[in-house]
């Protein structure tokens, strides 16, 4: 049985047509219609997710492991509005999702009916583009109108830059109403999306520019591994091209580039600072966590920055932009692969290589005599995670340490990077998990551990995800970034000190909980949770003191400066 509403019939017929599969359905009345349709669908899987918020950072999941837009829906009035943190973090790491909100009459809005907010147009500050849907198509113009509209939305959420598109769709009662069959098959219109390419002038120019450069460095960003990009990165370094700089989150997979950003510049001062420079910059991919570099490079007299990345904006991060590329940075860097580079400064390439060597030496005598910490944590941890695995890194401070270590080549990283919040963390790797055939492993703070708590709240977790939660009872970020701990509101307002513990959450959410205090139970601990054979999620407890961890990073750092 599908719903009576032929309207809502099309709609569920044409995202069939489509190939779209995962629906992530909120509990409600007002989107009955839409429940009912989908649900009885065989071509689409549901899951029920009954807080919005998470609903919407586990479809965001669900969409970065399947590279496909997956659907969100819900009922009126302010469970449409929870979406919001996830349609942002969508729009900025342009990942597809079609948002389905139903909807009270449009006469109704505004006149105090129960749930009725403005929902049409509601994000449309990090949203593709919103479409509003004709209440109850009878009219063939109305009809016609409503085909389109959602076969144009589907095909936003796919032509880069990819991202988030709203459908508001308004219904009226009797909303639970069902029919057997409906005969009539909607109109479905495609998009052709054609690539990008440069002309021959064009070509001509960069590859004039990159052949006369001295002194090149490429940045890479956040981005899904590519075979065919990490050769090409491969290339530019074994020709002494370019310094390449790369994060965890790049995913670039070869061990090459200087990954550990933080710890390579730490040492570069204003006196030195002419001889890192370089004179063309290339990034490429999505946000760097390192905020070092970000002021280190806007510090520098650039003579040229290409930013490289399918994009509809500028990306003048480093205030130094002369080119905006918006195409792939595969198809760029293999039209360049060829060129000769003769004209290259070794001294620059040497230099760089060896700040990253003095700066690895230095980081492997500091780890080997520090106390129980976060940083102790992840020098065990980082090497702990099961080979050829899937890391998820919170924000704020697990992101941060992890790019202090070296990269293994063997994990796939990813982290909620478009906007960086705490909220959701939990919940996009809950949605990965479903169908990554590899361990997932989520190493997370304790504030966004707690602040996503509902992650866990539904019955679409995978024996194969663990969650790490390292607690320092706090925001312990606040402790050494420059500002709160010179306040007196730190431990109340900022730090956001507390003494809960993860125990009684996995008790009610059925999740296998391991807790370690020190180094010998952390060691003890970690081989029993990483084993592969469980059926439910296991969660690891790690308790860190919060009036230590900021004195090893500062120490860290300050080791690395001097």
């Amino acid at each position: 049985m599908v719903s009576d509403k032929e309207s809502i019939e099309r709609l569920v017929q044409i995202c069939q047509e489509k190939d779209l599969e995962h629906v992530v359905i909120s509990p409600g009345s007002r989107n009955a219609p839409l429940v009912i349709s989908f649900d009885s669908n065989p071509s689409f899987t549901c899951f029920n997710i009954p807080d919005e918020r998470v609903a919407g950072f586990f479809a965001l999941g669900l969409s970065l492991w399947s590279g496909k837009p997956s659907i969100l829906c819900c009922t009126s009035g302010s469970a449409l509005l929870n979406y919001a943190p996830a349609i942002a973090e969508a729009y900025y790491q342009k990942i597809p999702l079609l948002i389905l909100s139903a909807d009270r009459p449009t006469e109704w809005i505004d006149q105090r009916a129960g749930q009725t907010v403005r929902q049409f147009k509601a994000f449309d500050n990090y949203i593709k583009k919103s479409f509003q849907a004709f209440e109850e198509a009878s009219h063939p113009d109305q009809i016609w109108y409503n085909d389109r509209v959602i076969c144009e939305a589907i095909d936003i959420t796919r032509i880069s830059p990819k991202g988030p598109v709203h459908i508001n769709v308004p219904l009226r009662e009797p909303l639970y109403g069902t029919m057997r069959n409906f005969m009539h098959s909607p109109k479905v219109v495609n998009t052709l999306i054609p690539e990008n390419s440069l002309d021959e002038t064009q070509w001509k120019f960069v590859k004039e520019q990159w052949r006369q450069a001295e002194k090149v460095m490429i940045l890479c960003g956040q981005g899904t591994y590519e075979a065919g990009l990490t050769d090409l990165i491969n290339h530019v370094l074994i020709e002494r091209q370019a310094v390449v700089l790369t994060e965890c989150t790049s995913n670039i997979g070869c061990p090459g580039p200087i990954q550990c950003i933080d710890r390579t510049i730490e040492s570069i001062d204003d006196n030195s600072l002419e001889a890192y420079t370089p004179d063309l910059l290339i990034t490429m991919g999505a946000a760097v966590v390192s905020k070092k570099i970000r002021y280190l490079l806007r510090k520098m007299k650039i003579a040229q920055h290409w930013h490289v990345d399918i994009s509809d904006y500028y990306m003048d991060t480093y205030k130094a932009l002369t080119l905006n590329v918006p195409l792939d940075a595969t198809y760029l860097l293999q039209g360049l692969k060829d060129e000769q580079t003769s004209s290259r400064d070794e001294g620059f390439t040497n230099r760089w290589e060896q700040l990253q060597i003095e700066g690895k030496r230095r980081h492997d005598r500091f780890v080997e005599d520090i106390p129980w910490s976060d940083f102790k944590v992840f020098d065990l941890l980082m090497g702990a995670i099961p080979e050829r695995s899937t890391l998820f890194l919170a924000n704020s401070t697990p992101i941060r340490y992890a790019q202090l270590f070296d990269q293994r080549t063997d994990l796939e990283f990813h982290a909620n990077r478009g906007v960086s919040g705490i909220d959701g963390c939990t919940s996009t790797a809950a949605g990965y998990a479903v169908y990554n055939e590899k361990m997932t492993t989520l190493v997370t703070g304790d504030i966004a551990f707690f602040y996503d708590s509902n992650a866990l709240w539904h019955h679409h977790l995978s024996g194969n995800l663990r969650i790490v939660v390292i607690n320092n009872q706090g925001g312990g970020i606040f402790r050494f970034i420059p500002g709160p701990s010179d306040t007196a509101q730190l431990d109340r307002h900022f730090e956001a000190f507390h003494d809960t513990s993860a125990r009684g959450l996995c008790k009610s959410y059925d999740v296998e909980y391991h807790r370690a205090e020190n180094v010998t139970e952390l060691q003890q601990c970690l081989s029993g949770f990483f084993s592969p054979d469980k059926s439910r999620p296991a969660l690891l407890e790690i308790l860190t003191p919060r009036t230590v961890n900021d004195k090893v990073l500062k120490a860290y750092f300050k080791m690395l400066k001097d």
